[in-house]
Protein backbone atom coordinates (compact mmCIF):
# COMPACT_ATOMS: atom_id res chain seq x y z
CA UNK A 1 0.00 0.00 0.00
CA UNK A 2 1.49 3.49 -1.03
CA UNK A 3 1.93 5.96 1.93
CA UNK A 4 -0.60 8.53 1.38
CA UNK A 5 -2.72 6.89 -0.76
CA UNK A 6 -6.90 7.50 0.23
CA UNK A 7 -7.97 4.20 -1.93
CA UNK A 8 -6.85 0.52 -0.80
CA UNK A 9 -6.04 -1.30 -4.03
CA UNK A 10 -6.32 -5.13 -3.88
CA UNK A 11 -3.06 -7.14 -5.70
CA UNK A 12 -2.11 -9.96 -6.20
CA UNK A 13 0.60 -11.99 -7.65
CA UNK A 14 1.07 -14.32 -10.68
CA UNK A 15 2.71 -17.50 -10.82
CA UNK A 16 5.93 -15.90 -12.62
CA UNK A 17 5.83 -13.65 -9.54
CA UNK A 18 4.63 -10.57 -11.43
CA UNK A 19 2.12 -8.26 -9.43
CA UNK A 20 -1.35 -8.45 -11.10
CA UNK A 21 -3.32 -5.91 -12.26
CA UNK A 22 -5.60 -3.76 -9.14
CA UNK A 23 -9.30 -3.84 -9.50
CA UNK A 24 -9.89 -7.10 -12.25
CA UNK A 25 -10.86 -9.54 -8.74
CA UNK A 26 -14.02 -7.75 -9.17
CA UNK A 27 -15.10 -9.28 -12.42
CA UNK A 28 -15.86 -12.50 -11.17
CA UNK A 29 -17.48 -11.89 -8.22
CA UNK A 30 -20.33 -9.36 -10.25
CA UNK A 31 -21.22 -12.39 -12.72
CA UNK A 32 -21.37 -14.40 -10.18
CA UNK A 33 -24.16 -11.79 -8.33
CA UNK A 34 -25.59 -11.36 -11.22
CA UNK A 35 -27.06 -15.05 -11.82
CA UNK A 36 -27.60 -15.05 -8.02
CA UNK A 37 -30.54 -12.45 -8.33
CA UNK A 38 -31.48 -14.28 -11.69
CA UNK A 39 -32.29 -16.76 -9.81
CA UNK A 40 -33.84 -15.25 -7.23
CA UNK A 41 -35.93 -13.20 -9.35
CA UNK A 42 -37.46 -16.06 -11.06
CA UNK A 43 -37.99 -17.96 -7.60
CA UNK A 44 -40.12 -15.18 -6.86
CA UNK A 45 -42.08 -14.75 -10.00
CA UNK A 46 -43.10 -18.72 -9.86
CA UNK A 47 -44.05 -18.49 -6.20
CA UNK A 48 -46.00 -14.84 -7.22
CA UNK A 49 -48.06 -17.13 -10.39
CA UNK A 50 -48.78 -20.09 -7.39
CA UNK A 51 -50.28 -17.29 -5.49
CA UNK A 52 -52.44 -15.94 -8.03
CA UNK A 53 -53.62 -19.80 -9.49
CA UNK A 54 -54.23 -20.58 -6.30
CA UNK A 55 -56.85 -17.17 -5.90
CA UNK A 56 -60.72 -18.70 -6.83
CA UNK A 57 -61.83 -17.58 -9.72
CA UNK A 58 -64.34 -14.38 -10.43
CA UNK A 59 -67.84 -15.57 -9.52
CA UNK A 60 -69.83 -15.30 -12.78
CA UNK A 61 -71.83 -11.93 -13.64
CA UNK A 62 -75.29 -11.97 -11.99
CA UNK A 63 -78.42 -10.70 -14.26
CA UNK A 64 -78.26 -7.76 -11.99
CA UNK A 65 -74.38 -7.55 -13.50
CA UNK A 66 -75.57 -7.77 -16.97
CA UNK A 67 -76.97 -5.07 -19.47
CA UNK A 68 -80.86 -4.87 -20.06
CA UNK A 69 -81.40 -5.88 -23.77
CA UNK A 70 -84.59 -4.44 -24.81
CA UNK A 71 -86.59 -6.76 -27.29
CA UNK A 72 -86.76 -5.48 -30.68
CA UNK A 73 -89.63 -3.74 -31.70
CA UNK A 74 -92.00 -5.43 -34.28
CA UNK A 75 -91.11 -3.22 -36.98
CA UNK A 76 -87.73 -4.47 -37.41
CA UNK A 77 -88.95 -7.53 -38.46
CA UNK A 78 -91.71 -7.07 -40.43
CA UNK A 79 -90.84 -7.40 -44.27
CA UNK A 80 -92.73 -8.25 -47.44
CA UNK A 81 -91.40 -9.30 -50.58
CA UNK A 82 -92.96 -10.79 -53.93
CA UNK A 83 -96.17 -12.65 -53.14
CA UNK A 84 -94.75 -13.18 -49.24
CA UNK A 85 -94.66 -11.74 -46.02
CA UNK A 86 -93.09 -11.54 -42.42
CA UNK A 87 -94.35 -10.61 -38.92
CA UNK A 88 -93.15 -11.19 -35.68
CA UNK A 89 -95.07 -14.35 -33.61
CA UNK A 90 -96.16 -13.99 -30.59
CA UNK A 91 -97.37 -16.73 -28.56
CA UNK A 92 -99.63 -15.74 -25.18
CA UNK A 93 -98.23 -17.19 -22.78
CA UNK A 94 -94.77 -17.32 -24.04
CA UNK A 95 -92.75 -20.18 -25.30
CA UNK A 96 -91.78 -22.10 -28.02
CA UNK A 97 -92.68 -24.73 -30.48
CA UNK A 98 -91.70 -28.00 -31.38
CA UNK A 99 -93.93 -27.85 -34.46
CA UNK A 100 -97.01 -26.57 -36.13
CA UNK A 101 -100.15 -28.70 -37.42
CA UNK A 102 -103.65 -27.38 -39.15
CA UNK A 103 -106.89 -28.13 -37.53
CA UNK A 104 -109.35 -27.01 -40.34
CA UNK A 105 -109.57 -23.29 -39.95
CA UNK A 106 -107.18 -22.96 -37.69
CA UNK A 107 -103.63 -23.11 -36.52
CA UNK A 108 -102.18 -25.65 -33.68
CA UNK A 109 -99.03 -25.12 -32.65
CA UNK A 110 -97.60 -27.69 -29.67
CA UNK A 111 -94.13 -27.07 -27.41
CA UNK A 112 -93.70 -25.68 -23.95
CA UNK A 113 -93.85 -22.61 -22.07
CA UNK A 114 -91.10 -20.42 -21.03
CA UNK A 115 -90.37 -19.88 -16.95
CA UNK A 116 -88.18 -17.38 -16.22
CA UNK A 117 -87.02 -18.71 -12.69
CA UNK A 118 -85.79 -21.75 -14.28
CA UNK A 119 -88.39 -23.99 -13.04
CA UNK A 120 -89.58 -26.66 -15.92
CA UNK A 121 -92.28 -25.35 -17.57
CA UNK A 122 -95.56 -26.52 -18.30
CA UNK A 123 -95.90 -28.47 -21.87
CA UNK A 124 -98.31 -26.01 -24.22
CA UNK A 125 -100.65 -26.04 -27.48
CA UNK A 126 -101.36 -22.63 -28.61
CA UNK A 127 -104.02 -21.91 -31.63
CA UNK A 128 -103.52 -19.10 -34.16
CA UNK A 129 -106.28 -18.27 -37.33
CA UNK A 130 -103.22 -15.93 -38.80
CA UNK A 131 -100.01 -17.18 -37.90
CA UNK A 132 -98.89 -14.31 -35.97
CA UNK A 133 -101.59 -14.04 -33.08
CA UNK A 134 -101.31 -17.42 -30.97
CA UNK A 135 -103.75 -17.75 -27.45
CA UNK A 136 -103.32 -20.98 -25.11
CA UNK A 137 -105.36 -23.67 -25.93
CA UNK A 138 -104.38 -25.87 -23.26
CA UNK A 139 -101.10 -26.08 -20.48
CA UNK A 140 -100.24 -29.24 -19.07
CA UNK A 141 -97.41 -30.72 -17.12
CA UNK A 142 -94.14 -29.67 -16.82
CA UNK A 143 -92.75 -31.01 -20.38
CA UNK A 144 -92.19 -30.43 -24.24
CA UNK A 145 -95.39 -31.32 -25.88
CA UNK A 146 -94.09 -33.22 -29.27
CA UNK A 147 -97.10 -34.37 -30.88
CA UNK A 148 -100.47 -32.71 -31.46
CA UNK A 149 -102.98 -34.99 -33.68
CA UNK A 150 -105.91 -33.31 -34.79
CA UNK A 151 -108.47 -36.60 -34.13
CA UNK A 152 -111.84 -37.01 -33.74
CA UNK A 153 -113.00 -33.38 -33.31
CA UNK A 154 -110.20 -33.06 -30.45
CA UNK A 155 -106.51 -33.35 -30.27
CA UNK A 156 -104.27 -36.24 -29.41
CA UNK A 157 -101.26 -34.10 -27.39
CA UNK A 158 -98.45 -36.28 -26.73
CA UNK A 159 -95.60 -34.92 -24.33
CA UNK A 160 -92.14 -35.57 -23.10
CA UNK A 161 -90.93 -35.34 -19.53
CA UNK A 162 -87.84 -36.29 -17.48
CA UNK A 163 -84.22 -37.40 -18.47
CA UNK A 164 -82.30 -39.89 -19.47
CA UNK A 165 -83.29 -43.65 -18.83
CA UNK A 166 -86.25 -41.88 -16.74
CA UNK A 167 -87.68 -39.96 -19.90
CA UNK A 168 -91.50 -41.05 -20.69
CA UNK A 169 -94.73 -39.82 -22.59
CA UNK A 170 -97.86 -38.22 -21.30
CA UNK A 171 -101.14 -37.93 -23.64
CA UNK A 172 -103.87 -36.06 -23.33
CA UNK A 173 -107.09 -35.63 -25.00
CA UNK A 174 -107.75 -31.83 -25.26
CA UNK A 175 -111.59 -31.55 -26.61
CA UNK A 176 -113.32 -28.57 -28.91
CA UNK A 177 -113.39 -26.73 -26.01
CA UNK A 178 -110.06 -26.84 -25.07
CA UNK A 179 -110.24 -28.84 -21.82
CA UNK A 180 -107.77 -31.01 -21.74
CA UNK A 181 -107.67 -34.21 -20.03
CA UNK A 182 -105.33 -37.05 -19.47
CA UNK A 183 -105.69 -40.53 -20.81
CA UNK A 184 -104.17 -43.26 -18.64
CA UNK A 185 -101.94 -44.22 -21.35
CA UNK A 186 -102.47 -47.62 -20.00
CA UNK A 187 -101.38 -48.27 -16.46
CA UNK A 188 -98.49 -45.92 -17.00
CA UNK A 189 -97.15 -43.25 -19.62
CA UNK A 190 -95.63 -44.80 -22.88
CA UNK A 191 -92.11 -45.45 -21.94
CA UNK A 192 -89.86 -43.36 -24.53
CA UNK A 193 -89.74 -40.30 -26.23
CA UNK A 194 -92.56 -39.98 -28.69
CA UNK A 195 -91.01 -38.40 -32.24
CA UNK A 196 -94.24 -38.23 -34.15
CA UNK A 197 -97.89 -39.19 -34.54
CA UNK A 198 -100.79 -39.79 -37.16
CA UNK A 199 -103.96 -40.69 -37.20
CA UNK A 200 -107.06 -42.68 -39.57
CA UNK A 201 -110.30 -42.78 -38.25
CA UNK A 202 -110.03 -45.99 -36.30
CA UNK A 203 -106.70 -46.02 -34.62
CA UNK A 204 -103.96 -43.31 -33.81
CA UNK A 205 -100.21 -44.36 -34.28
CA UNK A 206 -97.24 -42.98 -32.10
CA UNK A 207 -93.49 -43.55 -32.72
CA UNK A 208 -90.35 -42.82 -31.17
CA UNK A 209 -87.58 -44.61 -28.93
CA UNK A 210 -87.44 -46.25 -25.49
CA UNK A 211 -84.52 -47.00 -23.47
CA UNK A 212 -85.17 -50.55 -25.02
CA UNK A 213 -84.75 -49.40 -28.82
CA UNK A 214 -87.46 -47.75 -31.45
CA UNK A 215 -91.03 -48.14 -30.69
CA UNK A 216 -94.24 -48.01 -32.35
CA UNK A 217 -97.52 -47.43 -30.40
CA UNK A 218 -100.93 -47.63 -31.31
CA UNK A 219 -104.65 -46.56 -29.98
CA UNK A 220 -108.41 -47.29 -30.25
CA UNK A 221 -109.07 -44.89 -28.03
CA UNK A 222 -106.31 -42.46 -26.81
CA UNK A 223 -106.59 -43.70 -23.36
CA UNK A 224 -105.02 -47.30 -23.46
CA UNK A 225 -102.04 -48.20 -26.21
CA UNK A 226 -100.50 -51.12 -27.42
CA UNK A 227 -96.93 -51.69 -28.45
CA UNK A 228 -96.82 -52.61 -32.14
CA UNK A 229 -94.99 -55.63 -33.97
CA UNK A 230 -92.53 -52.81 -36.04
CA UNK A 231 -89.17 -54.58 -35.99
CA UNK A 232 -86.38 -51.57 -36.57
CA UNK A 233 -86.05 -47.75 -36.55
CA UNK A 234 -89.19 -45.28 -37.54
CA UNK A 235 -88.66 -41.83 -39.06
CA UNK A 236 -91.93 -41.78 -40.30
CA UNK A 237 -95.04 -42.92 -40.06
CA UNK A 238 -97.87 -41.80 -42.56
CA UNK A 239 -101.53 -42.43 -43.75
CA UNK A 240 -101.83 -43.72 -47.03
CA UNK A 241 -105.50 -43.42 -47.66
CA UNK A 242 -106.95 -45.99 -45.33
CA UNK A 243 -103.22 -47.79 -44.61
CA UNK A 244 -99.89 -46.84 -43.01
CA UNK A 245 -96.97 -46.89 -44.30
CA UNK A 246 -93.78 -46.98 -41.96
CA UNK A 247 -90.14 -45.79 -43.54
CA UNK A 248 -87.38 -46.75 -41.45
CA UNK A 249 -84.21 -48.59 -41.12
CA UNK A 250 -83.60 -52.74 -40.12
CA UNK A 251 -80.64 -53.40 -37.81
CA UNK A 252 -78.51 -50.65 -38.19
CA UNK A 253 -78.72 -49.10 -41.61
CA UNK A 254 -80.44 -51.71 -44.14
CA UNK A 255 -83.55 -49.27 -45.42
CA UNK A 256 -87.17 -50.42 -44.96
CA UNK A 257 -90.59 -49.41 -46.09
CA UNK A 258 -93.38 -51.46 -43.76
CA UNK A 259 -97.55 -51.56 -44.51
CA UNK A 260 -100.40 -52.22 -41.99
CA UNK A 261 -103.63 -51.25 -41.85
CA UNK A 262 -104.56 -51.32 -38.14
CA UNK A 263 -100.56 -49.73 -37.11
CA UNK A 264 -100.33 -52.50 -34.93
CA UNK A 265 -99.40 -55.68 -37.33
CA UNK A 266 -96.81 -54.75 -40.35
CA UNK A 267 -95.21 -56.36 -42.80
CA UNK A 268 -92.32 -55.70 -45.35
CA UNK A 269 -92.76 -53.89 -48.59
CA UNK A 270 -91.53 -55.85 -51.57
CA UNK A 271 -89.32 -52.55 -52.94
CA UNK A 272 -87.99 -53.16 -56.17
CA UNK A 273 -85.04 -51.02 -55.93
CA UNK A 274 -84.48 -50.33 -51.93
CA UNK A 275 -81.18 -48.50 -53.15
CA UNK A 276 -83.75 -45.90 -54.09
CA UNK A 277 -83.68 -45.25 -49.88
CA UNK A 278 -80.11 -45.31 -48.92
CA UNK A 279 -79.41 -42.49 -46.19
CA UNK A 280 -82.70 -41.44 -46.63
CA UNK A 281 -84.57 -39.71 -43.44
CA UNK A 282 -88.50 -39.14 -43.92
CA UNK A 283 -90.10 -36.37 -42.45
CA UNK A 284 -93.38 -36.00 -43.74
CA UNK A 285 -96.03 -38.12 -46.43
CA UNK A 286 -98.75 -37.48 -48.33
CA UNK A 287 -100.88 -38.64 -51.18
CA UNK A 288 -100.95 -36.19 -54.27
CA UNK A 289 -102.36 -36.56 -58.07
CA UNK A 290 -102.44 -40.52 -58.16
CA UNK A 291 -98.81 -40.87 -56.18
CA UNK A 292 -97.70 -41.52 -52.57
CA UNK A 293 -95.13 -38.60 -52.04
CA UNK A 294 -92.50 -38.46 -49.42
CA UNK A 295 -90.19 -36.23 -48.45
CA UNK A 296 -86.95 -36.20 -46.32
CA UNK A 297 -83.28 -35.35 -46.87
CA UNK A 298 -80.61 -37.75 -48.50
CA UNK A 299 -77.98 -37.73 -45.65
CA UNK A 300 -75.33 -39.04 -47.86
CA UNK A 301 -75.50 -36.60 -50.36
CA UNK A 302 -76.77 -33.66 -47.92
CA UNK A 303 -79.44 -32.69 -50.25
CA UNK A 304 -83.68 -32.60 -50.00
CA UNK A 305 -85.69 -35.27 -51.66
CA UNK A 306 -88.79 -36.44 -53.07
CA UNK A 307 -89.69 -39.93 -53.33
CA UNK A 308 -92.67 -41.09 -55.64
CA UNK A 309 -94.89 -44.18 -55.84
CA UNK A 310 -97.50 -45.49 -58.05
CA UNK A 311 -97.40 -48.96 -56.72
CA UNK A 312 -95.31 -49.29 -52.95
CA UNK A 313 -93.30 -51.10 -55.09
CA UNK A 314 -91.22 -48.89 -57.43
CA UNK A 315 -90.08 -45.99 -56.16
CA UNK A 316 -88.47 -43.07 -57.89
CA UNK A 317 -86.20 -39.87 -55.87
CA UNK A 318 -86.16 -36.42 -57.32
CA UNK A 319 -83.35 -34.23 -55.27
CA UNK A 320 -84.62 -30.67 -54.38
CA UNK A 321 -83.12 -27.57 -56.21
CA UNK A 322 -80.36 -26.21 -53.76
CA UNK A 323 -77.37 -24.00 -53.46
CA UNK A 324 -75.46 -25.59 -50.64
CA UNK A 325 -75.88 -28.14 -47.59
CA UNK A 326 -79.66 -28.51 -47.41
CA UNK A 327 -82.85 -30.20 -45.37
CA UNK A 328 -86.57 -30.80 -45.70
CA UNK A 329 -88.96 -30.38 -42.55
CA UNK A 330 -92.48 -30.53 -43.88
CA UNK A 331 -94.56 -31.09 -46.96
CA UNK A 332 -97.73 -30.15 -47.16
CA UNK A 333 -100.51 -29.81 -50.00
CA UNK A 334 -101.64 -26.10 -51.37
CA UNK A 335 -104.55 -26.03 -53.55
CA UNK A 336 -103.13 -27.80 -56.64
CA UNK A 337 -99.69 -27.53 -55.36
CA UNK A 338 -97.24 -29.67 -53.26
CA UNK A 339 -95.18 -27.68 -50.70
CA UNK A 340 -91.87 -27.95 -49.28
CA UNK A 341 -89.83 -26.33 -46.55
CA UNK A 342 -86.48 -26.78 -44.96
CA UNK A 343 -83.27 -24.53 -44.85
CA UNK A 344 -79.68 -24.25 -46.51
CA UNK A 345 -76.71 -23.88 -44.88
CA UNK A 346 -73.72 -21.91 -46.98
CA UNK A 347 -71.01 -21.68 -44.16
CA UNK A 348 -72.65 -20.38 -41.07
CA UNK A 349 -75.46 -18.80 -42.90
CA UNK A 350 -79.09 -20.03 -43.06
CA UNK A 351 -81.54 -19.47 -44.98
CA UNK A 352 -85.32 -21.02 -45.10
CA UNK A 353 -85.86 -22.62 -48.25
CA UNK A 354 -89.69 -22.96 -49.55
CA UNK A 355 -90.54 -25.23 -52.76
CA UNK A 356 -93.46 -26.04 -55.09
CA UNK A 357 -94.25 -28.67 -57.34
CA UNK A 358 -97.49 -29.42 -59.34
CA UNK A 359 -96.46 -32.76 -60.21
CA UNK A 360 -94.51 -34.02 -57.25
CA UNK A 361 -91.65 -34.83 -60.24
CA UNK A 362 -90.52 -31.32 -61.42
CA UNK A 363 -89.62 -28.63 -58.40
CA UNK A 364 -88.84 -24.99 -57.78
CA UNK A 365 -87.83 -22.67 -54.96
CA UNK A 366 -89.98 -20.33 -54.65
CA UNK A 367 -88.76 -18.65 -51.42
CA UNK A 368 -87.25 -14.88 -51.81
CA UNK A 369 -83.78 -15.29 -50.22
CA UNK A 370 -84.60 -11.46 -49.06
CA UNK A 371 -86.84 -12.29 -46.77
CA UNK A 372 -85.69 -15.77 -45.41
CA UNK A 373 -82.15 -14.96 -45.12
CA UNK A 374 -80.38 -15.80 -41.98
CA UNK A 375 -83.57 -17.84 -40.50
CA UNK A 376 -84.41 -21.26 -39.78
CA UNK A 377 -88.14 -22.73 -40.43
CA UNK A 378 -89.80 -24.81 -37.80
CA UNK A 379 -92.91 -25.86 -39.84
CA UNK A 380 -95.39 -25.13 -42.19
CA UNK A 381 -99.39 -25.34 -43.01
CA UNK A 382 -101.99 -24.17 -44.66
CA UNK A 383 -105.05 -22.46 -43.23
CA UNK A 384 -107.96 -20.38 -44.77
CA UNK A 385 -106.33 -19.22 -48.06
CA UNK A 386 -102.51 -18.89 -46.70
CA UNK A 387 -99.27 -20.92 -46.27
CA UNK A 388 -97.36 -20.13 -43.37
CA UNK A 389 -94.43 -21.04 -42.63
CA UNK A 390 -93.35 -20.47 -38.21
CA UNK A 391 -89.77 -19.81 -37.47
CA UNK A 392 -86.99 -18.05 -36.17
CA UNK A 393 -85.13 -14.80 -37.97
CA UNK A 394 -81.68 -13.74 -36.60
CA UNK A 395 -81.32 -10.24 -36.46
CA UNK A 396 -77.58 -8.70 -35.15
CA UNK A 397 -78.68 -5.73 -33.53
CA UNK A 398 -76.90 -2.21 -33.12
CA UNK A 399 -75.05 -3.56 -30.34
CA UNK A 400 -73.88 -6.08 -32.40
CA UNK A 401 -75.67 -8.95 -30.41
CA UNK A 402 -77.71 -11.51 -32.03
CA UNK A 403 -80.79 -11.40 -31.47
CA UNK A 404 -83.73 -14.74 -31.92
CA UNK A 405 -86.93 -13.43 -33.15
CA UNK A 406 -89.44 -15.66 -33.83
CA UNK A 407 -91.19 -15.19 -36.91
CA UNK A 408 -94.09 -15.70 -39.47
CA UNK A 409 -93.95 -15.78 -42.89
CA UNK A 410 -97.10 -16.09 -44.97
CA UNK A 411 -98.36 -16.20 -48.25
CA UNK A 412 -101.88 -16.78 -50.14
CA UNK A 413 -102.71 -20.02 -51.87
CA UNK A 414 -103.01 -19.53 -55.44
CA UNK A 415 -105.56 -21.66 -56.95
CA UNK A 416 -104.13 -21.02 -60.57
CA UNK A 417 -104.14 -24.97 -62.24
CA UNK A 418 -101.28 -23.17 -64.62
CA UNK A 419 -98.41 -24.54 -64.02
CA UNK A 420 -95.54 -22.28 -63.37
CA UNK A 421 -91.77 -22.47 -65.24
CA UNK A 422 -89.69 -25.01 -63.25
CA UNK A 423 -86.45 -24.65 -62.53
CA UNK A 424 -84.28 -27.74 -63.71
CA UNK A 425 -83.68 -30.41 -60.54
CA UNK A 426 -80.79 -31.99 -59.58
CA UNK A 427 -81.73 -35.49 -61.06
CA UNK A 428 -85.31 -36.67 -63.11
CA UNK A 429 -87.80 -38.27 -60.96
CA UNK A 430 -87.71 -41.43 -63.59
CA UNK A 431 -83.86 -41.98 -63.61
CA UNK A 432 -82.14 -44.10 -61.40
CA UNK A 433 -79.28 -43.37 -58.47
CA UNK A 434 -75.95 -42.67 -59.68
CA UNK A 435 -73.27 -44.99 -58.11
CA UNK A 436 -73.16 -44.27 -53.81
CA UNK A 437 -70.17 -43.47 -52.53
CA UNK A 438 -68.00 -46.33 -51.26
CA UNK A 439 -68.55 -46.48 -47.32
Amino acid sequence: MQEGSDVLVAQGTTSDGSVEAPGLLWIPIALAALILGAVLLAAVRRRSKRARDSEPPAPPPTIDDMAVVAPLAAGAVQAGYGDWTRDRLTLDPPGAFDGIVADSDRLIGFGHTADANGDPAPAAVWQSSDGIGWRSVAMLDPGIARVAIPWRDGLLVAAAHGLDERVATACWWVDSASTASEPTCGEEPLPGVVEGGVASDDVAVMWGRGSQGPRVWVTEDGATWRQSDHQGAVDLVANSGGNFVAFGRRGSSSPSVAFSTDGVSWSESAVSNPGVFEGARMVAAMSFEGLFVAAGTDIMRDVPAIWTTEDGHQWHRTALPSAGSAHVVNLVGAGDRLLAVGGVRNGSRKVVAVWESLDAISWRSVAPTELFADSSADGMAVVGDSIVVCGTHYVERDDGQLESVPVTWRSQVLGSAESPEQEPTVSSAIEELEPMPAR
